[in-house]
């Protein structure tokens, strides 16, 4: 056997040399066109999950999961990856598609958990909650997060892991996601 390649090689090079395998969902129509879910994975192991709308990347994370979405099929919260430091969502995504290009919104409060709570979809306003109540308005395109204050200190929901809220690290955020490529 002196062709034969070592087992030690053929396992490195079979973890090495595995290459990503994605699948798609049917997706459905929705008024700005097919909105499909596709997950990734490596050795059977998740690695990324996308959205598409029409064949365009529109929202990739390590790991999508979808919360809430309005009657009319125009907008999404979903919660990204975990985050290490607080044993929650790292981030919640609001996916509106009913603008053109379509928005992508990441928020929540860092320093502690980011987890959705409830939803309430109106045609001008809508209000977003994450745990504890702490609401997030959107409104003519913009999210607005809540006041860095004492009822948010008081009302966030503290992170299941480490050592509690730090009120220095405690910021509520909203950024602008770039589409992916």
């Amino acid at each position: 056997m002196k062709n034969a390649i070592p087992f030690f090689l053929w396992t490195l090079c079979f973890s090495a040399c595995a290459s990503e395998v994605c699948e798609s969902g049917k997706g459905f129509q929705t008024s700005a066109g097919r909105l499909v879910s596709t997950d990734c994975a490596l050795n059977g192991y998740t690695t990324r999950q996308f959205k598409s709308l029409n064949g365009n990347k529109i929202l990739e994370d390590r790991s999508l999961y979808e919360e809430a979405g309005d009657s009319a099929g125009q907008r999404w919260v979903f919660s990204g990856g975990n985050n290490p430091e607080t044993g929650c969502a790292k981030t919640l995504y609001l996916l509106d598609i009913g603008v053109t290009p379509p928005q992508v919104l990441s928020f929540g409060v860092e320093g502690a958990c980011t987890e959705f709570h409830w939803a309430s979809w109106g045609k001008k306003r809508s209000v977003i909650a994450i745990k504890s109540n702490v609401k997030f308005v959107y409104e003519n395109g913009k999210l607005i997060p809540p006041p860095k204050d004492l009822a948010l200190i008081t009302k966030i929901d503290p992170p299941r892991i480490g050592s509690g809220i730090d009120e220095k690290k405690l910021q509520p955020f909203v950024r602008e996601v770039s589409l992916p490529k």
